[in-house]
């Protein structure tokens, strides 16, 4: 009994501790639950603040290719299948994809295909990835997503036109084009196997006799036009055709097209081996490419001559005894246009705005010379090349005027975009508002006369609208640099005068440009011939001889002035009476013999200075010489006086008060004796701390080859002046050791420069810049980085994109960064390729911005600066009358100069 209480006992204890095992284990797994539903809601959180961020980069500006690329990462990384979806789908609509980007789509896509109509998107959007660049392997993966679909209704024939249009341009592609027609043969062979097989055994019928012998007839075709393809591999290809048909390989046309093309492959295979061996550099590339394209280019002029010569192209294709000809000329023309693609293709050189300018010229040529039916495709290459680089206004244009061309409806739309696509300069903004406003010329005026008076006044005010957007935007950017020649202005006054009949208004722009340009001491001859030949065309005698005299009058420069005095010389003889004739003939002559004796007195003037300097020479020896032989003890000169101790540089150092010159003579150290070099094989130092210790400066160079000594320049109680020079034995050793700028010394960088003689010839030695002052397209400018980035960091950045020549940090006197810098690649296409995909990048918590670099020069620079602080001086100065003259009470305080630095913006002639 008490045996079984015992067990009864253990059992309930037993009981009670698995329960209280199996409590516990569920307590902690709930808390292990907790922990990964609060995690992750904070991975959702981050995800979702990343996203937003990222968001707000791309609506501010559409055009950040690496934001696309960060959140399309980001969305595929947690999964976010519609997002990843939607934004690549933006970015498909802003830039061209390439082949990964549009593979890695395409393979998502086909994990999710469900129904027909996904297969149709799909389908849909490997039409649209083909046509970005030329890509063999993404015409391969379309020819068997679609076979994949040949059950359907209509499925084989879907996959044959598949198959055709892929081996009619990319099937072209030297090296690889082969491909594509091996999966087409070997497609056509399947089919004909299923139908022998399905036939065996039995007679066959009429209908299955004449399906079998039409896939032969498809098969023979496809080896016949590839064997009449310049590929490598056509060997092989004959010999298989060899194994299917013997009878038509040994027939002597196929084998003569065989031959030819052969030959034709050994002719190109230097080139192609060339660009195989230049895979790892991106120069050498490009310059294999532009080499092949070049021998592609000369043999299709030579072509071209034989066949044509100078007669019309549309004629000879008639001919019967010359289509053989033709078509090898065409299949040559055909293979540049997808050696521009392959080239195009490329990573490195997509970018390059000289090779699209290239491809557009060639395409436009042939078009020229023999009009073709695909229009089409010469604007799909037009409007790609603005996808890969939007900043070219050039390559703008050229799409618009081809869609002009094409009476395309969308030529304000396209003009429109190139506005918001970031051009680089003020000429770039010039040239396309130039282009537009011709544009609009052509469009709203070609039947001008013909129209309503109601219309015409609606043509008038969009027109002047648009002119006076013209300036405005171009002011507000660029100040005066924007348009300096007033070229706007002048093609607004040549349209009022010529189609609004209205020369009031042209005079008014004139006049406006001409106290603009006054005020700034820039106007000159060219301005009033501009204006008198308008007034020639549409004006008449009276405003004519007006405005002649008025520039006579205006004119500061005789030269100028001579010039306006021939015209009215002129003008007199036609128009004119004695009185009027003779009076310009008289000022002319006048004016004539004051420049004839200006000209006269400078020679004189240079004759003298050139002779003056040796003649006082020897007289100062000759007298010296008088005063020895008579024994005269004369005074020493100026430039012959002592004054005690010299420094090493020459200079005299000032005794101390209260000591012996004699005395401090003997005591002043004895000075180093440097070997004298030639100023080429010594570097200029400056930027040193007056206490720097000199011994730490000479141990950044003595390591250098060559090195031979340091020389800090010291005032008289030692220290430094802030810079110095050190000396080398030969100049590519002190070439070399520019590299050492910006070297840090007790935390301040050293600025390592070339020296220039005081003497040299060299025009503006003392204001010369260091660093260049014009736009240098291999150059990346940097803001908004974080402080602590240093040169490294901002290398490993940039050397992605391409191979980096140098980085530079901007820094203050101190070392401290300015959160500035210039990245410096080896070629123009890698700074392109980095400019789109790093600007608006963030480096931590700081968005940067990249800008190619284009700094202003000096002079320039320091205009555009006053010009800002004018302007602002000059808002509230009164209405545009007021500073143009009519009213001086309110203009008395204010210069001219900075009342009409805004006449441009507020140009109003309505």
């Amino acid at each position: 009994m008490e045996n079984s209480d015992k067990e009864s006992k253990n059992k309930t204890e037993d009981i009670d501790l698995e329960d209280r095992e199996n409590n516990s284990t569920d307590e902690s797994s709930g808390d292990e639950e907790q922990d990964e539903m609060e995690t992750e809601q904070k991975n959702e959180e981050s995800f979702e603040s990343k996203l937003a961020q990222l968001e707000e980069i791309i609506n501010q500006n559409k055009f950040q290719y690496q934001t696309y690329i960060d959140i399309i990462n980001l969305t595929k990384e947690h999964g976010e299948f519609n997002k990843l979806r939607e934004y690549r789908e933006k970015m498909s609509q802003v830039f061209p994809l390439t082949e990964t980007l549009w593979l890695e789509w395409l393979k998502d896509e086909q994990k999710f295909m469900e129904s027909d109509q996904d297969r149709q998107n799909i389908d849909h959007i490997f039409q649209r990835a083909v046509k970005d660049y030329l890509s063999v392997e993404l015409w391969l993966e379309y020819i068997q997503f679609s076979i994949g679909g040949m059950g359907e209704e209509k499925g084989i024939e879907n996959v044959r036109n598949i198959c055709e249009k892929a081996i009619s341009f990319a099937g072209l592609h030297v090296t690889r084009g082969y491909s594509l027609w091996e999966v087409y043969r070997e497609f056509e062979t399947a089919l004909l196997a299923g139908y022998q097989q399905a036939s065996a055994g039995s007679i066959q019928t009429p209908e299955q006799t004449k399906q079998i012998n039409d896939q032969i007839s498809r098969i023979t075709r496809i080896f016949k036009l590839q064997l009449g393809t310049c590929l490598d591999n056509i060997e092989s290809t004959y010999q298989e055709l060899k194994q299917f048909d013997e009878a038509l390989a040994n027939d002597s046309l196929v084998k003569n097209v065989f031959d030819f093309n052969l030959r034709k492959y050994h002719e190109l295979e230097p080139y192609e081996t060339a660009l195989s061996e230049a895979a790892s550099d991106v120069n050498k590339k490009l310059e294999a490419y532009n080499s092949y394209l070049d021998f592609e280019k000369k043999q299709i002029k030579e072509m071209q001559m034989k066949l044509f010569g100078n007669k019309n192209v549309k004629i000879i294709n008639s001919v019967n005894d010359k289509e053989k000809d033709i078509e090898l000329l065409k299949k040559s023309q055909n293979r540049a246009k997808c050696l521009f693609e392959r080239a195009i293709a490329d990573e490195s050189n997509c970018l390059s705005v000289e090779l699209w300018l290239k491809y557009s010229f060639y395409l436009i040529e042939e078009e020229n010379q023999e009009p073709s039916e695909k229009k089409e495709f010469i604007s799909e290459v037009f409007k790609r090349a603005v996808r890969n680089c939007p900043w070219s206004a050039k390559l703008w244009i050229n799409y618009a005027l081809e869609c002009e061309k094409n009476t395309s409806n969308q030529v304000k739309e396209i003009y429109g975009e190139a506005m918001q696509a970031g051009l680089q300069s003020s000429d770039d903004y010039l040239e396309l508002w130039h282009a537009y406003l011709g544009y609009l010329r052509r469009h709203l005026l070609s039947n001008y006369e013909n129209e309503t008076d109601e219309y015409k006044e609606k043509i008038a005010e969009e027109i002047r609208e648009t002119f006076q957007k013209a300036i405005n935007q171009l002011f507000d950017y660029f100040k005066l640099n924007g348009d300096p020649k007033f070229s706007l202005e002048r093609f607004w006054a040549k349209i009022e005068a010529r189609y609004f009949k209205c020369m009031d208004r042209s005079r008014r722009i004139y006049n406006e440009m001409i106290l603009a340009k006054s005020d700034i001491g820039q106007v000159t001859s060219e301005i009033w011939l501009d204006f008198y030949q308008l007034e020639i065309q549409y004006g008449d005698d009276k405003h004519q001889r007006k405005l002649l005299y008025r520039a006579l009058n205006e004119l500061k420069f005789d030269h100028d002035k001579q010039v306006i005095c021939e015209l009215l010389i002129d003008f007199e003889k036609l128009s004119g009476n004695i009185s009027q004739f003779s009076s310009i003939y008289y000022k002319n002559e006048a004016l004539k013999a004051k420049i004839q004796s200006q000209y006269i007195n400078q020679q004189k003037n240079l004759e003298k200075k050139s002779e003056q300097k040796p003649k006082t020479k020897k007289l100062n020896d000759q007298k010296i010489k008088e005063e020895n032989a008579k024994g005269v003890k004369r005074k020493k000169s100026e430039t012959e006086k002592e004054t005690g101790v010299k420094d090493k540089d020459g200079f005299a150092v000032p005794s101390l008060p209260g000591t012996d010159q004699k005395k401090q003579k003997t005591e002043q150290p004895a000075q180093i004796e440097f070997k004298k070099v030639e100023s080429n094989c010594t570097v200029f130092l400056s930027n040193l701390k007056y206490d720097v210790n000199e011994s730490k400066v000479k141990e950044i160079f003595e390591k250098e080859p060559g090195f031979l000594h340091l020389r800090l320049i010291k005032h008289w109680s030692g220290k430094t002046k802030g810079y110095g020079y050190v000396d080398f034995e030969k100049p590519e050793q002190a070439e070399k050791a520019l590299r050492l700028d910006r070297s840090l010394v007790d935390g301040r960088p050293i600025f390592v420069s070339k020296n220039e003689e005081k003497d040299s010839d060299i025009s503006g030695i003392q204001n010369k810049f260091k660093f260049a002052t014009s736009m240098e397209k291999n150059k990346l400018f940097v803001s908004g980085l974080p402080f602590s980035t240093d040169k490294q960091a901002l290398e490993d950045i940039f050397k992605t994109f391409g191979r980096v020549k140098d980085t530079r940090i901007v820094t203050y006197k101190s070392g401290k960064s300015k959160g500035l810098a210039y990245v410096e690649f080896e070629d123009e296409q890698s700074a392109s390729k980095a400019l789109i995909q790093t600007d608006g990048m963030l480096i931590g918590e700081n968005q940067i911005s990249v800008a190619i670099s284009n700094p202003p020069k000096r002079k320039q620079a320091h205009e555009n600066r006053q010009a800002d602080l004018e302007i602002k001086k000059s808002l509230g100065s009164g209405s545009i009358e007021s500073r143009t003259g009519s009213s001086s009470k309110t203009t008395t305080f204010v210069p001219r100069s900075q009342q009409l630095l805004v006449r441009k913006k507020t140009l109003n002639l309505k």
